[in-house]
């Protein structure tokens, strides 16, 4: 789909209005399981979750669970790009230890003021929230080990632009592990407004 600029910037303005609302009342408008529920269902095991405050998990909405797609060592520098409240994050912190470095990174204050406190709440040292969209991350070339997304992708405008901004910041030999939700068939020929349907 072809979008001009003021429907981009129209789907960006109904994004940052969503998570607004999820960050006032978490769990609104999903469908699908979110928050403890969302994190047993996709296979967060107890393990995963020991440092995760509970205010992180109650504002979880991913759609999978990407650290199922490979493990995390002690020292990696990882990304999490829509990392919402934090859930995602805080994990990749405890896997990568004191020796490694976390960024999240947002595009939502509401959603990033709900990881700081959570981020407060764990005393994690070395884990960062960044206010940035995913099609333009604001990191150093090969700077980092693995980057995490949890349904996030989705919300992208410019996948293109984003999964090459992606590409510049891994490490060669880098891991990008990706959970998300995928169109299984043709949208309507006769779309309405992008920003209306962008969620659905």
């Amino acid at each position: 789909m072809s979008l001009s600029p003021d429907q981009k910037t129209a789907i960006h303005a109904a994004i940052s209005a969503r998570y607004a609302k999820v960050a006032a009342c978490p769990g609104r408008g999903f469908k699908y399981p979110t928050g403890a529920a969302g994190l047993a269902g996709l296979g967060y095991g107890p393990e995963l979750l020991t440092d995760v405050p509970g205010q992180a998990m109650e504002y979880f909405c991913g759609v999978g669970n990407p650290f199922s797609l490979g493990r995390i060592e002690p020292g990696q520098t990882v990304l999490d790009v829509g990392c919402g409240a934090g859930a995602d994050t805080l994990v990749a912190a405890g896997l990568a230890g004191e020796s490694g470095l976390v960024v999240g990174l947002d595009p939502s204050a509401d959603m990033l003021a709900r990881a700081r406190g959570a981020l407060s709440a764990a005393g994690r040292g070395r884990v960062f929230f960044l206010r940035a969209d995913a099609e333009d991350i604001p990191l150093a070339s090969s700077s980092v080990d693995v980057i995490l997304s949890n349904g996030a992708m989705n919300l992208v405008v410019d996948k293109d632009r984003a999964l090459a901004g992606m590409w510049r910041v891994l490490r060669p030999g880098g891991a990008l592990r990706l959970a998300d939700q995928t169109l299984i068939r043709e949208p309507s020929a006769c779309p309405r407004d992008p920003a209306e349907t962008w969620f659905r």
